[in-house]
């Protein structure tokens, strides 16, 4: 995992000391903190762990990972969100969702779903959204003890959901899919973003300033990365990154209207894992030109003081660098 406290000026490499699962390395797939000190890390394989001091060292519990088996055992966590010290939500396989109101410490199951669930958001410790596959969109107003279900506005996999205010929330998926509420989630409508990546974020600094990364997964290739930007709401949308062979686009991080981080993600199917690269772009207005090599990279995470966390899902292989020249 990385850490910057200067927006990415400068990155320091912490080590996260996940135990194998089944050979091979546990995925990070979410990173969440509330305040400077407090931290939630969801694993691929059902590994969470938790930091009360600032990510400095990471405890783990195994409670629930010999409990829930799945097919190859993937795919158990996908999603992390932390509302305050205490009240932090995990969700992923299985339509599992779990709850703490104890920084981390203690995990209830809660009744989840049918369907994957991908990503999630809470506005506070009781109402709050999950998404995933078949276009899976679901709503609780007491703290995941049950969930209302809407009807499917689309069959595609939706990805992350964010809420900038509470009324006005966008969700992104795959096929270029993004949906809009302005009414707190009480109906949902689609946007026309111009294209049908596979649209794995979705960011917003307020109701009308945001962006969407994805991109595409090729056979033959890395993959191509896009990112897009709207200022009026996802009315209009103009692209900001687009590269052929830059991998697609894991994750979005913007500290203001011209600044922010991309994690790209790389993978040419087919070729040993050590192989594999990743990108990290960190975008300044008018040029952005910061980039550091890594290893792929999945979230960016932002603390309350500005200091930002990257989280990695495999170890030991390679990234790369390069220049990127960006207007955003």
């Amino acid at each position: 995992m990385y850490k910057t406290t200067n927006k990415g000026a400068n990155w320091l490499i912490l080590s996260l000391n996940i135990p194998t699962q089944n050979g091979g390395v546990d995925a990070v797939r979410d990173i969440v903190f509330s305040g400077n000190r407090y931290g939630i890390i969801a694993c691929d394989y059902g590994t969470i762990l938790r930091t009360t001091n600032a990510g400095n060292n990471w405890t783990r519990d195994t409670t629930y990972r010999d409990y829930f088996q799945r097919s190859s055992s993937i795919g158990i966590f996908w999603a992390a969100d932390m509302i305050d010290t205490n009240t932090a939500y995990v969700s992923g396989g299985g339509a599992n969702v779990f709850r703490s109101t104890n920084s981390g410490q203690n995990w209830t199951i809660l009744s989840g779903g049918y369907f994957d669930l991908h990503g999630s958001h809470f506005i506070n410790a009781n109402t709050g959204w999950c998404v995933g596959e078949e276009g899976t969109l679901q709503k609780t107003t007491n703290g995941g003890v049950s969930w209302s279900f809407y009807p499917p506005i689309t069959r595609e996999v939706l990805r992350e959901v964010v809420f900038p205010s509470p009324d006005t929330g966008y969700i992104s998926g795959d096929s270029g899919v993004v949906l809009k509420t302005t009414n707190a989630g009480t109906s949902w409508f689609h946007l026309n973003t111009g294209i049908k990546a596979l649209l794995f974020d979705v960011f917003f600094l307020n109701n009308q300033t945001g962006y969407i990364g994805g991109g595409y997964i090729s056979w033959d290739s890395i993959g191509i990365g896009w990112i897009r930007k709207t200022t009026d709401g996802g009315l209009n949308w103009t692209t900001l990154f687009y590269e052929q062979d830059s991998g697609w686009v894991n994750a979005l991080h913007f500290f203001d209207a011209n600044t922010g981080v991309a994690c790209f993600d790389a993978s040419i199917k087919g070729l040993p894992m050590e192989e594999q690269t990743g990108l990290l772009l960190d975008f300044q207005a008018p040029v952005g030109v910061r980039i550091c090599p890594f290893q792929t990279a999945r979230q960016v995470t932002l603390q309350e003081d500005q200091t930002h966390f990257i989280k990695q899902p495999i170890q030991d292989y390679h990234g790369w660098v390069t220049r990127q020249e960006i207007r955003a």
